[in-house]
C-alpha cells in the first residue's frame, strides 16, 4: 500500500488534540456509569468536560475541513479495498464524532457554563428532547469508542507490519 503524503503540521496537530480531549471525554464519562465517585468530582469532572468540549469544536471544525479538503488521491489513497475502509472508517469517525457534540448540546437540560466564564442553554427546553438526545449521545459515544479502539489496533497492526503510519502523524 502507498502511504500517503506527510500530513501538514496543523493537521498533526489537530489530530493529537483530538485524540487527547475525544479519549478523555470518553474514558471520563464512561468511568462514571461504571465506577463510583463522589457526586461532587462526578459534577466537577461533567462541568470541565462540557467546557473542554465546547471549546473543542471550533479546532474539531478546522480539522474535519482540511480532512476533506483534501482528495484522497493527494493523500495517496488508491483504489485498494483495505484502503476503501479504511478511509470510510476514518469518516466515520469524523461523522460520530460531530454526533456526541451536537447531541451532547442538545440533551443538556440545565444552564452550561464555559469555564465559568460564559453561560448558555439549555439549547431545547421539552423533555423528551432532552431524553432522545441523551439516548443519542449515549449510544454515539459507545460507537466513536468502538471505532477509537479499532483505530488504534489498525495503527499498531502497522506498526507491526513494518508500515508506520504513525510517523506521518508525529511532530
Amino acid at each position: 500500500m502507498q502511504l500517503p503524503q506527510d500530513y501538514s503540521r496543523l493537521q498533526v496537530g489537530l489530530h493529537w488534540l483530538s485524540a487527547i480531549i475525544i479519549l478523555w471525554a470518553l474514558v471520563s464519562g464512561s468511568l462514571f456509569r461504571i465506577v463510583e465517585v463522589s457526586a461532587e468530582l462526578k459534577e466537577s469532572v461533567t462541568h470541565f468536560n462540557v467546557s473542554l468540549t465546547m471549546l473543542f469544536i471550533p479546532f474539531f471544525i478546522l480539522r474535519a475541513y482540511l480532512a476533506f479538503s483534501t482528495s484522497s488521491s493527494a493523500r495517496g489513497c488508491g483504489p485498494n479495498f483495505m484502503e476503501h475502509l479504511a478511509r470510510i472508517a476514518h469518516c466515520a469517525i469524523y461523522v460520530l464524532t460531530t454526533v456526541v457534540l451536537i447531541s451532547g448540546v442538545l440533551m443538556m437540560k440545565d444552564r452550561a457554563d464555559f469555564f465559568g466564564f460564559l453561560y448558555f442553554g439549555p439549547v431545547l427546553t421539552q423533555p423528551t428532547l432532552h431524553e432522545w438526545f441523551g439516548d443519542l449521545h449515549i449510544w454515539s459515544c459507545v460507537a466513536l469508542a468502538a471505532l477509537v479502539v479499532l483505530h488504534i489496533v489498525a495503527v499498531i497492526r502497522h506498526q507491526i507490519s513494518g508500515n508506520s503510519v504513525i510517523k506521518r502523524m508525529w511532530p
